[in-house]
């Protein structure tokens, strides 16, 4: 088949961009991809065609530039696939956005005859009042529903985003669950670490309210008092409003020096942070499914985390961590309390994820499910899953 994956902002990085970027990598041993962006590939990036669509920056918008931008890449993908000249002979489309498959989707399918996939990276509805702007999430939130009903298939990350998917509007037959993986090596790992010593928690992620910093950092002042070997690492981009302060209370109450704050880290690099870790700490509000979940169990971590979006699936509690009400900080704390008191259980839940992520979250078999489900979906079998 020929494949043509499109993203905008792939040269940025990020969870999206290393999903796709691995899936055409899965996809280009058997099958004839390509990947569109208004970026050029990243550094590191697999061999595989690329095409660049240039959209202006338009930076006198300033932050309501985004919708604009994303207005003008739809339409010079649509014109560069709906219009080649001569038209271009394309299999299957993957996008991995709403916006672009619900605006594109009945152009592609009309003109070329080719099946258009949505790769499911959230659902608008799942996040957080006031995660974005008002403006962006009524752009968003026009788009969702057209996209699952347009789409000739949609890929979910995890249980939870099919579910989405199906009661936004996809047809539960054309839904298929296709989880991310990670491999050790990405995070700098030559497989899992050796056993956890002390108390140390790891956050990796932006900072920011969506991400549950708020209520990491208000159980870890409730339980450091107690537990003077505690210390808490963050790792990302902050909100300075939201951080500001909590950073000063830390300063009051004389716990700053037991938190450190540091930027985002080269992700071959990680792989160090995880190791002097005892525990990982997922707090999200919403959650499609967790890198950082997937990186932990890699380096056979423990987790703790949120009961929301896609981190049930990846946390097997209470074999290979555990997971608090989403949203209570006092459950929270409770049950990192549990967790950091049983130093042993700690080590036990971190070799069962090892285990786990080598037999259901690396990207060898990622890819395996990937490829199935293509497949599958080219040759206009429905899914079978139940979710």
């Amino acid at each position: 088949m020929r494949i043509v994956s499109v993203l905008q902002g792939l040269d940025e990085g990020g969870a999206v961009a290393t999903c796709c970027l691995n899936q055409v990598a899965a996809l280009n041993d058997t099958h004839a991809c390509s990947v569109i962006s208004d970026g050029g590939p990243p550094a590191g990036a697999p061999a595989i065609q690329f095409q660049q669509v240039r959209v202006p920056a338009l930076r006198w918008l300033r932050r309501y530039a985004h919708v604009p931008r994303q207005i003008l890449f739809i339409l010079k993908v649509g014109a560069r696939l709906g219009y080649a000249r001569p038209p271009q002979r394309i299999d299957l489309v993957l996008f991995h956005s709403h916006p672009p498959t619900a605006l594109l989707a009945p152009l592609l399918q009309r003109r070329l005859g080719c099946r258009v996939v949505m790769v499911m990276h959230g659902d608008i509805f799942d996040r957080p009042r006031g995660t974005y702007d008002p403006r962006l999430t009524a752009w968003y939130s026009l788009c969702t529903s057209p996209a699952y009903r347009c789409a000739d298939a949609v890929l979910a990350l995890s249980p939870n985003m099919a579910k989405l998917a199906i009661h936004g509007g996809a047809n539960s037959q054309h839904v298929h669950l296709v989880p991310n993986g990670v491999d050790s090596v990405e995070i700098g790992l030559d497989g899992s670490a050796p056993p956890p010593r002390g108390q140390k928690l790891l956050f990796v992620g932006r900072l920011e309210a969506n991400k549950g910093i708020d209520l990491l950092l208000q159980a870890f002042r409730q339980l450091a008092p107690h537990h003077l070997a505690l210390q808490l690492t963050c790792i990302g981009s902050p909100d300075v409003a939201l951080l500001a302060p909590i950073q000063r209370q830390l300063q009051a109450e004389g716990l700053h020096s037991r938190v450190r704050f540091l930027p985002p880290q080269p992700r071959h690099s990680l792989g160090a942070f995880y190791a002097e870790a005892a525990l990982v700490v997922i707090p999200s509000r919403s959650e499609t499914q967790s890198t950082v979940a997937m990186e932990a169990m890699a380096a056979g971590r423990a987790v703790l985390a949120s009961n929301t979006g896609g981190n049930p699936m990846l946390v097997d509690a209470p074999n290979t961590g555990l997971l608090f009400r989403s949203g209570d900080a006092a459950d929270l704390a409770a049950q990192l309390e549990r967790l950091i008191s049983e130093p042993e259980s700690l080590i036990a839940m971190g070799q069962a994820a090892a285990k786990r992520h080598q037999a259901e979250f690396t990207r060898q078999r990622s890819a395996e499910q990937l490829l199935k489900c293509v497949q599958s979906i080219n040759a206009g079998i429905n899914s079978n899953v139940i979710f």
